[in-house]
C-alpha cells in the first residue's frame, strides 16, 4: 500500500475506534437509564453507524423501506460496510458468530446493543439463539 493510502488507512481506523468508544459508553449509560431496554440500545447502535458512514465518508443509496412493526431483516453481507449501512438505516439487533463477542471494543459495543451471538458449529447454540432470552447474551 502507498504512503497515502497507509494513511487513510489508519485514520479510518482510529475514527472507527473513537466513535465506536463513544457509542459504548453511551450504551452503557442508555443501559443504566432504561434497565437494558433493547428498542433504546437499538436506537444507539443506528446513531453510532450513522456518524461512522458520515465519518467515513460512505455514500448510501437505498431503494425501498422495511416494512412497518415487527420484522427480521437476512442479509448475507459481503462486507463489515454492509452491517453499518444497515444499521444507520434501521435500527435492529443483529445474530453474529460468537467470536465477534470476544473482539476488543466492538465486540463490547455488539454485547451492549443486544446482538445474538451463535457457535455455528453447535446446534445446541443455534436453537439458543432463536429465543427471545438471548439477546445481549453469549456467546453460547
Amino acid at each position: 500500500m502507498d504512503p497515502i493510502g497507509s494513511l487513510r488507512a489508519w485514520r479510518r481506523l482510529l475514527t472507527l475506534a473513537a466513535l465506536t468508544r463513544r457509542a459504548v459508553r453511551r450504551l452503557e449509560q442508555a443501559r443504566l437509564d432504561t434497565g437494558e431496554c433493547p428498542h433504546e440500545s437499538a436506537r444507539h447502535g443506528s446513531a453510532w453507524a450513522r456518524s461512522l458512514v458520515q465519518a467515513l465518508g460512505l455514500e448510501l443509496v437505498v431503494h425501498g423501506a422495511p416494512p412497518s412493526g415487527p420484522h427480521l431483516l437476512l442479509a448475507n453481507h459481503r462486507s463489515y460496510v454492509d452491517i453499518l449501512a444497515i444499521l444507520s438505516q434501521h435500527p435492529c439487533a443483529f445474530l453474529a458468530k460468537a467470536e465477534l463477542g470476544e473482539w476488543p471494543l466492538l465486540g463490547r459495543a455488539a454485547r451492549l446493543a443486544g446482538t445474538v451471538f451463535v457457535k455455528r458449529e453447535c446446534a445446541d447454540s443455534r436453537k439458543l439463539a432463536r429465543s427471545p432470552e438471548s439477546a445481549g447474551q453469549g456467546p453460547y
